[in-house]
């Protein structure tokens, strides 16, 4: 840890200013990767912590407990990820590799790992393979679609019973207040959200250079 840190420390220490495009490119290029590592590194960590119930011995009773009492400034929902993330590596090692090897992000592995709970081991190792790969090439919010129609081919009740509690939850509300201003929120099903989304950027972009409204006032 030492060491690591030394390095971290002679990164910090050199000014972004004094590189040349190239050289800052290739920086953020790879500080990505140690990040993406790093994040596997922990994840690992925290499942041995969490299994061993380490967090006891220190008067907590979670590992997220203890992660955010800890740190002192991870909110409880962000350890309660950090400490599933590590839980779900376990059960993907195909994915795990990927992470430790900087190919992918945390963010892959949440998409598939909510995915694929309540499936077999089987389905899930096949899943795991087929799309490993896909979560090599493309970001995310891409993945994220991928896997939703995988998961729609290989558990379809389940996945009918997801989209139906999503419809479920849509709901629009609006009212006036007492200066006739109007407030209101509004819930949607991915497609509808999407759709609804695509319709007000493509209607709302601005006007000109004049046009010094905010985005949210555009939309509006």
């Amino acid at each position: 840890m030492g060491a690591l840190s030394a390095v971290v420390d002679t990164y910090l220490t050199t000014d972004p200013t004094s590189l040349d495009d190239v050289t800052l490119g290739s920086r953020i290029l790879e500080l990505e990767l140690v990040m993406r590592r790093l994040a596997a590194a922990k994840a690992d960590a925290l499942r041995v912590f969490d299994a061993r119930d380490a967090s006891v011995a220190d008067g907590l009773g979670t590992a997220s407990a203890w992660l955010a009492a800890r740190t002192g400034n991870t909110g409880l929902k962000t350890a309660r990820a950090d400490v599933s993330l590590g839980r779900d590596l376990a059960r993907l090692p195909l994915l795990a590799d990927a992470l430790s090897a900087g190919e992918i992000t945390a963010a892959h592995v949440r998409i598939f790992a909510k995915a694929s709970r309540s499936l077999a081991v089987d389905v899930v190792a096949d899943g795991e393979a087929t799309l490993v790969p896909m979560a090599q090439r493309f970001e995310p919010a891409a993945f994220a679609r991928l896997v939703r129609h995988w998961h729609a081919q290989v558990d379809i009740d389940e996945f009918d019973r997801r989209e139906q509690r999503k419809i479920d939850r849509r709901g629009f509300s609006l009212a006036q207040t007492l200066d006739d201003i109007w407030h209101g929120q509004l819930v949607l099903d991915p497609e509808g959200g999407a759709r609804l989304h695509a319709a007000l950027e493509a209607r709302a972009r601005k006007a000109g250079p004049e046009d010094t409204r905010s985005r949210d006032q555009r939309w509006a």
